[in-house]
């Protein structure tokens, strides 16, 4: 028999998994769209919870997403920021869990963004060339990262925090961006001449 309401207030997250199949698809399409409305708690099973993800590591970053695209997206996602274990996790109020989980997704959005924005601009020589055949995704990053700084091991970068990583990737695109500038500039000289 279909339920057709469920407190999604009181209930707790491992009881709503269970619980939300039963639901009516009225109920269960309303408490979803309550849960999805929900704010950033507070407190996740008596942790505080962080200001922002820019404390995180890069692997921790790369931990996220990998548990989204395998399904475990909610309870992997806050594993990964809080350290909690999966009963803590259960045993929260669903609003809590829902509500943190959807602000950890407003933050890697606003993190990918950023990447994105410092992603390289390529000529249309670079293009026929295959430049985009050369983006190598996380795997990609964490190689050059090792690379720069001298690390022969690429785990050991999963530790850097992603702010660092960001920043150097910001630096060496700006210069990468002017001495490709400053060469056009003198080509253009020379062609005058």
């Amino acid at each position: 028999m279909k339920r057709n309401i469920l407190d999604v207030e009181k209930i707790k997250f491992g009881e709503y998994l269970v619980l939300f199949p039963c639901l009516t698809e009225d109920s269960q399409k309303s408490s979803t769209e309550y849960l999805k409305a929900a704010h950033k708690p507070m407190f996740v099973a008596g942790r505080e919870t962080p200001r922002d993800l820019n404390g995180l590591t890069y692997g921790q970053l790369c931990d996220i997403q990998q548990g989204t695209e395998q399904g475990d997206g909610i309870v992997n996602a806050i594993r990964v920021v809080m350290g909690l274990q999966d009963e803590d996790i259960y045993n929260e109020r669903a609003v809590v869990v829902i509500g943190f989980v959807t602000w950890i997704s407003k933050e890697a959005e606003r993190i990918n963004r950023l990447f994105a924005k410092i992603a390289p601009s390529y000529t249309a020589e670079q293009l026929q060339a295959g430049a985009r055949g050369l983006q190598f995704g996380t795997f990609g990053v964490l190689d050059w990262y090792a690379k720069r700084q001298g690390i022969a091991d690429q785990n050991e970068v999963r530790s850097v925090p992603w702010v660092r990583i960001f920043t150097c990737m910001r630096n060496d695109g700006a210069v990468a961006a002017y001495e490709q500038r400053l060469n056009k500039i003198i080509t253009d000289k020379i062609k005058r001449k």
